[in-house]
């Protein structure tokens, strides 16, 4: 049967009934799709599958059909769920019908395999895909042996993500079908299996064992097209190359013994590609030296980077999360390699990859990590997470890892971080295991118990107990002395990393110093025959004549030269002392002591370093250190005494003290000793040379002998203490040692290092953990020397904190400014008179403004206001960078703004403000200064603010520039004069600041830093070229230059003169007239004038169109434009706070919302001060407000405390609710109509004051009267305060409201340009009329000096009485709504009244004649009595 297939094809196809073997389990080919998920089948090389597939062209055409056991091309490819007749046994049947149609069966296979044939040439793109993986598998194969060696170190081996699928058509896979394990089959070479399987990256999966689900990667744009993933379609399989397989006649028994045994495609399990929905996995960075972020970053790419990636594309993933530098440099040196990836990964492996390094930074960080206090169950629970770890990182090092946890000294000190409570519990915990040292492993399991035990014990009660004190309180000796502690607060800064760089003035050029001898000179004598040392006239001055000589002429205490004592370059030291000064001057320099410190110092060896002192503003530790104390037996012949003996090894010589010497009966030779300190002072000490003997008191008989030791008066040591017993329990290294007890004993003897053989120990010390005491034995047995976190318990230590936060006192100021009495006496708050820095401001600007040429512009420059002896400043870019950097993130983050700042910075170019600076020109400069900017978003726009306020070493520019006088008008002023006639105007300088440059020696100080968000580039210097906004001298300099302009270019009493000098508030005009030709005239005056000194007007408004309608569209506003052009209504303009509307002519007033989540007292006053009312016009309903806040002041309330009182909590919530009619409110703009605006009407001003308990005030009106007795009233404006604190009586509350009608009215007749008839004030106190009439002086202070400066404001016949019903100052005291003053009343119209004729107006009541006794000044009599005797006529 096998020479016939051989030989021909059969005549009809057998049928087959044999199945695959089990090693071919996972591989198929199938033409038609697969309901199954599959593998993908992966060739290496083009070239394989051309070697593969090539004959199958020409064997096509010369066979029509190869026999089964022939071996082909063809035969490999097998295209139908049926395997060839070579797989199985052959059994022919001899039905001729059943032959024929099997033969058809044949032929119509023979047609599809050629078409398929047919179909494969003509898809070179996959032999194309296939050739390059194929070729990178055999890289990965080189990869994967370098790497073998990292696998065996790793303690568990880290799953791969699947590769990406290669490109070739997406319905090539392959799927197992059959087991592939089985005993009974025959063992086949797996290796070669092996390694085709891994070329083609297609591992079988057993049937028994379950699979891993592998992850579908989204498709990658950085990948290269034939790495990307595709999507699940139709698969195409292919089988292996056939000679991989064992022939069928070698299996055919085999097969039949195991064919129950096989499963049924439909129940073997298969690969099933799922997709993550997880969050997506990011790669952290590499930024420091840390192993464990290089751990995290090693994971990561391990897990990440798809295992088929190129070894650049891998090197380039990883530099990119390379942030450390020398990681960088490291990386940088392998980019040439053939192996970028894998060569950087292995040496970064070699510097932070090594585990051992890993555990040792983690024990220093658990060892060195802080103490748990008591009752801290956070600290704790982190504690034992730290130390979990640490042990879980020692068990992975295997050996090396287990020496680490065996060892004892690593859990002593972990014990010692911990409180009392908790290590009494870890013994109690570790005694039942019998463990004579305990390791990492039992100390972290204790922890995980306590963690537990700690956690339920807060689940079940709900709280943690505090800390006990009932074992400490056990200890304490109430009957023992306190020794009083030293508290001391320290004041030194702490150290910055660089040395803060010198004045100016401290540096002393080299040119400067003296070289060579330098030339006798007395400063005492003044002359250059003799030095101060050899003045023989000085010598003869006594110390005191010295020292006030020094003091008197500010001389050097060093040299006696006129400079300060800290400048002084002395270098010779004085012979006595040692210090630096002059040997004459030692007396003048020598440290004075009391005589109780002089005693001291003179009998005393020893500096007292163990004395209880307190910082309250450091870290407060437990902590003492002891010193090597010992008991011992001072004897001298027969005399003997017990004492306490200091072991130092610093001192050169064994002290004794005087008092013991003469116990013993000690006598040696005097001698003078000369000690120094570690303050390196001298101090001469008297006493004498002694010898006698020491025995340790354990064992008396062992003597030893002391020679030529110093006897001195006393010891400066504090009392010593050695508490052994709590010591041994906390430090296991020092139990069962015979330390002796020590409590609060004063030493009387100090052995230096002249006695090596009594301080030196005599065995190894035994040291314990860090910050704990060592044991050592001497020769006079056993002492404690070292640091110990326990204090004898006689003391008791409190921590004290200081928390110093800025003091609200401005914020303070204002608020208690609102029911703060008035300044008295008026005049001298009110009358302008500059101070001698407003002089030197203007002296300044009239010397040296200058008119430079801009542009074809003659602009003026004025100079920056500097202080007399301004220090010149000097400040680094370094030192703005961190606010550079800081604006670059937030811009970052919003675009919107940083395209805002960048189109600002860009105008500020464009317009010439700013000049950037060229590379090294600004080092060049002798004085240099830098602004930080920032952005700020107020009213909806976004504005680039410079802050000159900036400070740094101390320096600020603003603190250093003068602010100069006020130059412009009040806002009230303005506002008043712009409401006089029926014609109005307003306008405003364009960037007036930026208009006036600067001077080229100022420039260099008002520089910043910019580089258009780009932060990879080095920042660029820009410099100012004219006034920026913000420093404090801006706004008297553009003033000064505007005001210059136009005193040089006009004469006094020109309308344009006027106009800018009283009609300017900084760069706001507002101006009115009564003529429309007079304003248009006006209008193109202005213009013209100011555009020759640079200044531009714009943004020109009337409430008469005709006036601006000839202007430029440009200088326009856009409002007026609109109205002008569209006949849009009602629009309005901003002026000085308030809006005007142009058409209507009329002011009203803006709604500024202030957001606050919580009503605190800060919130209520922020609200209340927003409210801007220039006019007072809303008087009646802000004083509500000012009420209610000193009643909240009352309360003692914190400013951000938001549980306010329920009652004055809802009166604010109802005043609040208000605000939104605030835009309702409507005030004529003029004070009179058009008709009534002519020279001939007569204007009065009235005002009228009224007080009560809570508030006084005043209020003013204009009358207008024409020549027909036509009357107008017009508001003009209003004041209010309310009372104060301290309780006042209504009289005197009264008076203070006449003063402030009184003040109201100064300022009006002086503003007003308007031609005022006559002056009424009104009040409806008779008391206070009465005492306007009267002598002030008969009066008290407070009465009388009030009464003085009304009368001097005021005449007195100008004071009426009116009614309170009829008196409108009345709605100030008792407060009105704000729809109330929408309404016409009598706040916003007037009295009734004032529209009648004068005749009809209240009239004068009598005045009562009795006076208030309490308030007359105290009558005083002084008088003289002379006693004349008569003279005695007896005489006559």
């Amino acid at each position: 049967m096998s020479s016939r297939s051989q030989q021909e094809p059969p005549a009809v196809r057998p049928r087959r009934h044999i199945k695959p073997p089990a090693y071919l389990a996972d591989f198929q080919v199938r033409m038609t799709g697969s309901e199954r998920g599959c593998q993908q089948l992966t060739y290496s090389s083009d070239e394989e599958v051309n070697a593969e597939y090539a004959p199958l062209s020409t064997e096509r055409e010369s066979h029509a059909f190869t026999p089964i056991s022939q071996r082909s091309p063809t035969s490999d490819l097998v295209l139908q769920d049926e395997w060839q007749s070579t797989q199985g046994v052959l059994q022919r049947e001899e039905d001729e019908q059943y032959h024929q149609s099997q033969q058809s069966a044949w032929e119509e296979m023979q047609r599809e395999n050629d078409e398929l044939r047919s179909c494969i040439r003509q898809m070179p793109e996959i032999l194309s895909a296939l050739r390059g993986l194929k070729e990178e598998n055999i890289v990965m194969k080189r990869e994967i042996q370098q790497l073998a060696s990292n696998v065996a170190i790793q303690h568990k081996p880290v799953a791969r993500l699947p590769a990406p699928r290669p490109d070739v058509p997406e319905t090539v896979h392959s799927q197992p079908l059959f087991p592939t394990q089985s005993s009974d089959f025959p063992q086949y070479p797996s290796k070669q299996i092996t390694e085709q399987m891994r070329d083609c990256t297609v591992s079988p999966i057993p049937v028994e064992q379950p699979q891993a689900l592998p992850r579908y990667r989204t498709p990658n744009p950085r990948l290269a097209p034939h790495l990307q993933p595709h999507p699940h379609s139709e698969p195409i399989h292919y089988y292996e190359p056939r000679e991989n397989y064992p022939s069928h006649s070698d299996q055919r028994e085999s097969y039949h013994m195991q064919r129950s045994r096989i499963v049924p495609p439909s129940a073997v399990p298969y690969s099933q590609e799922r997709t993550y929905r997880g969050p997506k996995p990011s790669i952290p960075f590499l930024s420091t030296s840390d192993p464990r972020e290089f751990s995290r970053l090693r994971m990561a790419l391990e897990n990440l980077l798809p295992s088929d990636a190129s070894e650049r594309f891998r090197y380039q993933i990883l530099t990119d999360h390379l942030q450390l530098e020398e990681a960088l440099l490291v990386a940088d040196s392998y980019c040439n390699s053939t192996h970028p990836y894998t060569d950087t990964m292995q040496a970064l492996i070699n510097m932070y990859g090594q585990p051992h390094k890993l555990v040792l930074q983690n024990i220093a960080e658990v060892m060195d990590g802080p103490n748990i206090r008591t009752g801290d169950v956070e600290a704790f629970k982190l504690f034992a997470l730290r130390v979990r770890s640490l042990v879980s990182m020692l068990e992975q090092l295997g050996p090396e890892g287990n020496v680490e946890l065996d060892c004892g000294s690593h859990v002593s000190r972990l014990q010692s971080k911990l409180p009392h409570e908790l290590r009494t519990s870890f013994k109690r915990y570790i005694h039942p295991m019998r463990v004579a040292i305990p390791t990492l492993i039992d100390f972290s399991n204790w922890l995980e118990y306590e963690l537990q035990v700690q956690d339920d014990g807060v689940k079940t009660s709900g709280f943690t107990p505090g800390p006990s004190n009932k074992k400490r309180l056990e200890y304490r000796n109430p009957k023992a002395a306190r020794k009083p502690t030293t508290i001391l607060l320290g004041t030194e800064k702490p150290m910055s990393g660089r040395k803060s760089q010198p004045q100016a003035s401290e540096v002393t050029p080299k040119s400067a110093r003296f070289k060579g001898r330098l030339s006798a000179y007395c400063p005492y004598c003044d002359n250059t025959n003799h030095f101060l040392n050899g003045c023989a006239n000085f010598k003869d001055l006594t110390k005191e004549q010295k020292e006030s000589w020094i003091r008197k002429n500010n001389r050097c205490w060093c040299c006696g030269c006129s400079h300060h004592a800290s400048k002084c370059t002395l270098k010779s030291p004085c012979k006595t002392c040692n210090r630096r000064h002059l040997c004459i001057l030692h007396d003048v320099n020598e440290r004075t002591v009391d005589s109780t410190e002089t005693a001291t110092k003179e009998n005393s060896c020893l500096v007292n370093t163990t004395k209880d002192v307190l910082y309250v503003d450091r870290p407060v530790y437990s902590r003492k250190v002891l010193l090597k104390v010992s008991k011992v037996i001072i004897t001298n012949g027969d005399k003997s005494i017990e004492a306490y003996a200091v072991l130092d090894d610093g001192s050169e010589r064994t002290i004794l003290l005087h008092t013991a010497a003469q116990e013993l009966n000690l006598k040696g030779q005097p001698e003078d000793l000369i000690l120094r300190t570690v303050r390196q002072d001298q101090q001469v000490l008297h006493g004498a040379a002694v010898s006698f003997t020491v025995s340790p008191v354990s064992n008396k008989h062992k003597k030893f002998s002391i020679q030529g030791a110093f006897t001195a008066e006393r010891l400066g040591l504090a009392e010593q203490s050695h508490p052994v017993a709590s010591l041994q329990k906390r430090y296991c290294h020092l139990a069962g040692l015979p330390l002796q007890q020590i409590d609060r004993v004063q030493p009387v003897l100090l052995i230096g290092s002249d006695c090596p053989h009594l301080v030196t120990p005599i065995e190894p010390v035994r040291l314990g953990p860090p910050g704990g005491p060592a044991a050592v034995r001497t020769r006079l047995g056993w002492t404690l020397q070292g640091p110990t976190h326990e204090i004898k318990h006689g003391r008791n230590t409190h921590q004290c904190l200081f928390t110093a936060i800025p003091h609200n006192a401005e914020l303070f100021a204002q608020v208690e400014r609102l029911w703060q009495m008035d300044v008295i006496p008026y005049r001298n708050e009110k009358v302008v008179t500059r101070s001698k820095l407003d002089h030197e401001a203007i002296r300044l600007l009239q010397e040296k403004t200058v008119r430079v040429n801009v542009d074809g512009i003659m602009r003026y420059a004025t100079p920056l206001l500097r202080v007399q002896h301004m220090p010149t400043l000097h400040m680094p870019k370094e030192a703005v960078l961190p606010q550079l950097r800081s604006i670059e993130r937030k811009l970052m983050k919003t675009p919107d703004q940083a395209c805002a700042y960048k189109a600002e910075i860009e105008r500020l170019k464009n317009a010439g403000y700013v000049e950037k600076l060229q590379p090294g020109e600004a080092e060049k400069s002798q004085e240099s200064w830098y602004i930080p900017h920032h952005m700020v978003t107020h009213n909806g726009k976004n504005r680039v603010v410079y802050n000159c306020s900036f400070q740094y070493e101390g320096q600020n520019l603003n603190k250093l520039l003068l602010p100069g006088p006020t130059l412009s008008p009040t806002l009230l002023a303005v506002l008043l004069r712009f409401r006089e006639h029926s014609t109005a105007l307003s306008s405003d300088i364009r960037g007036m600041f930026h208009q006036v440059r600067l001077l080229p020696e100022d420039k260099s100080l008002l520089r910043f830093l910019w580089r258009d968000i780009a932060v990879d580039q080095a920042p660029e210097v820009y410099e100012w070229q004219v006034l920026p906004f913000g420093t404090t001298c801006s706004p008297c300099c553009a003033t000064f230059a505007l005001q210059k302009h136009v005193q040089d270019h006009s004469q006094p009493g020109d309308q344009v003169r006027e106009v800018i000098e009283k009609s300017f508030y900084v760069d706001n005009c507002l101006y009115s007239l009564p003529s429309k030709d007079g304003a248009k005239d006006l209008v193109d005056q202005l213009c013209a004038l100011l555009n020759e000194g640079g200044f531009e007007l714009r943004q020109w408004a009337s409430n008469c169109p005709t006036v601006v309608a000839h202007l430029p569209c440009d200088i326009r506003s856009n409002n007026c434009e609109l109205w002008l052009s569209q006949g849009l209504q009602d629009t309005q303009e901003s002026t000085l706070g308030l809006l005007w509307r142009c058409q209507s002519d009329t002011l009203h007033y803006k709604h500024r919302e202030v957001n606050c989540t919580q009503v605190t007292m800060r919130s209520v006053y922020s609200i209340l001060a927003s409210q801007y009312d220039p006019l007072g016009y809303i008087i009646p309903y802000t004083t509500r407000a000012k009420i209610l806040v000193q009643r909240l002041w009352d309360k003692k309330r914190d400013w951000d405390d938001p549980q306010l009182p329920e009652d004055l909590l809802s009166l604010w919530n109802s005043w609040e609710k208000e605000l939104c009619e605030l835009d309702k409110i409507t005030l004529p703009r003029c004070y009179s109509s058009p008709d009534m605006d002519v020279p001939t009407t007569r204007r009065d001003v009235h005002v009228f004051c009224d007080a009560s308990e809570k508030a006084y005030g005043s209020v003013a009106y204009l009358r207008t009267e024409s020549t027909e007795g036509q009357v107008e009233v017009a508001f003009l404006a209003a004041r209010s305060r309310v009372a104060p604190r301290k309780q006042q009586s209504i009289p005197r509350l009264e008076l203070c409201a006449a003063l402030s009608g009184a003040q109201l009215s100064k300022v009006l007749v002086t503003e007003l340009t308007l031609p005022i008839c006559s002056l009424t004030l009104w009040s409806d106190s008779t008391t206070v009329l009465t005492w306007l009439l009267s002598s002030s002086c008969r009066y008290k202070v407070f009465v009388g000096t009030r009464i003085a400066e009304i009368q001097e404001l005021t005449a007195s016949a100008s004071w009426r009485y009116i009614r309170s019903e009829d008196n409108p100052a009345d709605s100030i005291t008792r407060g009105k709504k704000l729809c109330d003053l929408v309404k016409c009343n009598q706040w916003n119209q007037g009295p009734s009244f004032l529209k009648l004729p004068v005749e009809t107006w209240p009239e004068q009541p009598s005045l009562p004649a009795e006076e208030q006794q309490h308030e007359l000044r105290p009558a005083v009599f002084c008088g003289a009595i002379t006693v004349t005797p008569l003279p005695n006529p007896q005489q006559y």
